[in-house]
């Protein structure tokens, strides 16, 4: 039986790590799957970051649906899946091929490999005439993809509720969020509507991994998700409530501080929000 992990197990994340050839598998529009080579690197064992072409079908599959596979075939084969987002339109040492640089937050590994069989890892040749000027690039690409800063999630300020402040005081939910964020959460939550496509997709991709449980103890509708994140140098939460029809759109954050007196924000102020490597513990 294939063994499946929630993050990249030691041997595909050595693998990765100094990058390699992969196959992105996409969601085609017409429900099958779509097929392409690409370069992919792994930042951790949670981050993988992958090039797509321009014009290419796996682009505009990737923008459409937000999601992929990568086969990786090293000393074992393994299928790694999760939702994906943009980093940069173009990777720079790779101008003239026209490469989109894209994320994937990994949600599952599929170990493919099966007793007494011996798989050889994806290889290629470039023409000899070729071959040191595209090693030199392979090399700058994969350099570039470790290297690229985070994008972050771009969102307006707008007025909330009202609800959050009666959340952050609940004593339960109080604790939960002091031990997530490292300090005491000032009561109440800064409303953003994130509307730049960019920055939807990344936080999309954030929101499909499970987060921090933030769980009432006996069950109820205060339940929420949180992710660690940076506005500036400030740490703060991005907390997601679970309730049905919460708009994907929106986020709400909790600092120890009040956002908004403390950056002088005001509504239709914009804000950069840089989330965290990982996911708050």
């Amino acid at each position: 039986m294939a063994r499946v992990s929630a993050e990249l197990p030691d041997a595909p994340l050595a693998a990765l790590r100094e990058g390699r050839a992969a196959l992105l598998i996409t969601p085609g529009a017409d429900g099958f799957p779509a097929a392409a080579f690409t370069w992919a690197v792994a930042l951790d064992a949670s981050t993988v970051r992958f090039g797509a072409d321009h014009g290419s079908s796996a682009l505009a599959n990737l923008e459409r649906a937000g999601r992929a596979s990568l086969q990786v075939v090293a000393d074992q084969p393994f299928l790694i899946k999760g939702p994906t987002a943009p980093v940069r339109a173009s990777i720079e040492a790779a101008r003239r091929l026209g490469i989109a640089l894209w994320e994937m937050l990994v949600t599952g590994v599929r170990d493919q490999s099966w007793p007494g069989a011996r798989v050889h890892p994806l290889a290629y040749e470039w023409a000899p005439e070729q071959r040191a000027q595209m090693l030199a690039l392979e090399q700058a690409v994969f350099a570039e993809m470790r290297e690229a800063a985070r994008p972050p999630l771009s969102g307006t300020v707008v007025t909330g509720q009202g609800r959050g402040s009666a959340f952050t005081a609940v004593p339960w939910a109080r604790e939960r969020l002091r031990a997530l964020l490292g300090d005491d959460p000032w009561p109440g939550t800064l409303n953003l509507r994130i509307d730049d496509p960019a920055s939807l997709a990344r936080w999309k991709a954030l929101a499909a991994r499970p987060g921090s449980r933030l769980s009432s103890p006996g069950g109820g509708a205060c339940d929420a998700r949180a992710y660690a994140a940076l506005v500036g140098a400030l740490p703060v939460l991005i907390v997601v409530p679970e309730v049905p029809g919460y708009p994907e759109n929106q986020v709400e954050l909790v600092a120890g501080r009040p956002l908004r007196s403390q950056l002088g924000l005001a509504d239709g102020d914009s804000v950069a929000v840089h989330t965290a490597e990982r996911p708050a513990p």
